[in-house]
Formats: structure tokens, sequence, C-alpha cells
């Protein structure tokens, strides 16, 4: 049965457990998986056996699974997709194509005669794309343009199949230079090697980069958390916006009924996994959830905002308007970063996000900040007065 995730292998794995005769095994494959598990997904069945197979799209070009004689597709993929609420990359859940139906297909009878049943009706089959656009024209291609740079290399220089959207390009290297990664010649500078070097997102990468050594490990805590599927289960309306919520759940040090246990558990091995290697030590229960702002600053300096007059109210360094609930922890504070805004751009909510103090805001924004003094006079005091101007 092709499903489109690990997610979805483990929901109907848990909705087969003990409706299946004796004789029958249920096994998971996915990319993901350990290999012992994927193995067994793939031996054939023992005599007098038999096996239901719940795999991504791993078996649909890439391995072959004998003894297939039924396939179940439920017409669903999981696919790389630019998301404009964190300005990453991020798996999406999408349709399939004509042409992945039929591979799909296929696989029933590659072997042995077989039939295949697809979780759809013809008419949404003549409906359907007859391909999936090109991953490389609907991703973030920021990674692509930090790697060009140390290349000193230009897309054109490369075969690629299908090449790079100018637009994209051109945005991905504006944020490469937002980020310190380059300079404004485009040339690659000490950070952005030291971010190549990370499995990450380079937004993410820069934060883990450019923290200082005390709060490396709480960057990598955070990389994760901003990386992957909240933690948090409920409406999203009714969830706290502050990342350091999640960071506490994450550390050990906060219980909160509304979190997935097995949510935040894959998110701890996440952490650890960033940390290690990024040749970091982090002790979980150690990290200070007080200082997450000032990381996330580092990943997202572009959306820093300042709090209005309305509480709850926030202008973004880009001009745009964003906000929390009242009642939420952010709600009062004076400086913020957004790292996921879902709404348009004049006003949008800010679903996670943290507080930041002044020292933190110019550590962050250290190469953007301008001082600026001049005399001008009191006239209660009928004299000049120095002013400084922080902008």
């Amino acid at each position: 049965m092709f499903l489109p995730g690990i997610g979805e292998i483990r929901r109907v794995e848990s909705m087969l457990d003990g409706r299946l005769p004796d004789h029958v095994d249920v096994r998971a494959l996915a990319g993901a998986l350990p290999t012992a598990e994927q193995d067994l997904a793939l031996q054939p069945s023992p005599a007098g056996r038999r096996r239901v197979v719940l795999s991504t799209d791993i078996a649909e070009s890439s391995l072959t699974v004998s003894g297939v004689r039924v396939v179940v597709d439920a017409g669903l993929a999981r696919v790389p997709r630019f998301d404009v609420r964190t300005g990453m990359t991020r798996l999406t859940t999408v349709t399939t194509s004509r042409a992945s139906a039929d591979q799909r297909a296929g696989r029933a009878g590659r072997t042995e005669p077989g039939v295949c049943y697809r979780l759809w009706g013809k008419l949404e089959q003549s409906t359907r794309l007859a391909h999936l656009p090109a991953e490389i024209t609907q991703v973030d291609l920021s990674g692509l343009a930090l790697e060009l740079a140390a290349w000193h290399a230009e897309p054109a220089d490369l075969p690629f199949l299908d090449p790079p959207p100018a637009k994209a390009m051109q945005a991905a290297r504006q944020l490469l230079r937002v980020l310190d990664a380059v300079d404004d010649d485009g040339a690659i500078t000490e950070l952005g090697r030291a971010m190549l070097e990370l499995p990450l997102h380079p937004r993410l990468a820069r934060m883990v980069a450019a923290s200082t050594p005390g709060d490396r490990g709480l960057a990598c805590v955070v990389a994760a958390i901003v990386d992957e599927r909240d933690v948090l289960r409920g409406r999203a309306d009714d969830l706290p916006s502050d990342v350091a919520v999640r960071v506490e759940l994450v550390a050990g040090q906060r219980n909160d009924e509304r979190a997935d246990r097995r949510a935040v558990e894959r998110l701890r091995d996440r952490a650890l996994d960033v940390a290690r290697r990024a040749t970091v030590h982090l002790v979980l229960a150690d990290v200070d959830a007080d200082r997450a702002g000032g990381v996330l600053a580092l990943a997202y300096p572009d959306r820093i905002g300042t709090r209005r007059s309305q509480v709850g109210q926030f202008q973004l360094r880009t001009g745009s308007g964003a906000w929390v609930a009242t009642g939420d922890p952010l709600a009062r504070e004076q400086f913020v970063v957004a790292a996921d805004l879902d709404g348009n751009r004049t006003s949008a909510r800010i679903r996670l996000g943290a507080g930041l103090d002044a020292d933190e805001l110019e550590q962050a924004l250290a190469a953007d900040i301008e001082r600026r003094d001049s005399l001008v006079w009191d006239k209660q005091r009928n004299d000049l007065v120095h002013r400084t101007e922080t902008r």
C-alpha cells in the first residue's frame, strides 16, 4: 500500500493491528526507517505466511518488493515545497501525477500477475497532472546558492536538466546577504563556509554557526523545533506562539497535556543529531529557554519586529505587520522575532516566534545598527544636549 509518509504508515499499521489473520505480517518501508526494518519489508515471506507492506514512494521505482500481487494506492506523496510561512522548504502532501500512479500500478504484476486499486475515480485521474513540476522550480534555493558561491560558479556553468528559476535564485542570494553568508559581491564569507558544513537550511545553519559557544546547544534545539512539525496539538489559534515553550518541553523542563509525546521524543532525537553533526556538546536539561529569542533572531534577522501601541501588534523590519492574540505570552514583548507567519503581508499572525530584549536585538543586528550623534537645543534646560540615536 502506497502512503505519503511515516506518520500515515504508523496510523494504518495501528488500524490493522489485531484485524488480520495470524499468518499475515505488516511491514513498513520508508527511506527514514532503519535498514533492518526495511529489509523485513523487502524479503520474501516464509512459506505459509503473507505480508502487507505499507510504503512511501520509495517502492515506486527505487526498490523492488518481491511477490507483490495487489497494490493499494492512496494517491498521495510527500514532496518538497517552498513554505512562505517559514521562509524555508518543507515537505508537503500532494496528489500524485498520472505518471506516478502508473508507475505504482506497475508494482503489481511485476514478477507475477496482479491488480491495483486506486483510492480515487477515473474522472479525478484524468484531471491530475501528467508529471509533477521539477523540484528545483518549487523549493527554496538558498542552499544551492550557497553551494554555488563556494564553488565560484553560476547556474549557467552547470548542466541542469531543469535550470533554477532566475527570480528564485535572486531571492536566494538576497537572503544569503541578509544572513551574512555572502558579501555584497556574492563571495562566500567565513560564516558562509561554516554554515555550509551543517546539514541545515541556511537560516538554521546560520543560527547554529553564529551563536555564542554557550548558546550553540540551544540553537540545535531551536533548529529542530523550527524544522519539524509542532509538538503541541490542538486548535492553532489556542496554542502559544512562544518557541521557548517548545524548548522547555524538549529539554524536559516543562509538562503540557497538549504535547504529543512521540513528537517530543522525535524532536529530542533530532536536536541531538543536529548537535552531533555540528560537533556541539548538548545537554538538554542545561539549555536556557529564556535565550531562545536571541538565538532565533540569528536565523530570522529579517523578521524582527517592534511592538506598536496596541498590545499584540508588531511592525517587522520589512514594514509588514504581524500580530499575536492579546493573551499570548509574546503580546507584551517590546521586540519579537517571527519564525512562522500565517497570513498576508500587511497583517500576518505569528504562529511561532520569541521575545527579544535590547541586548539580544543589538547582537542579532550588530552589522545593521547605526548610531548617530547630534547636538539639539533643549528649551527647558536652555542648553545644548548631546544625543545618541540608535537605528
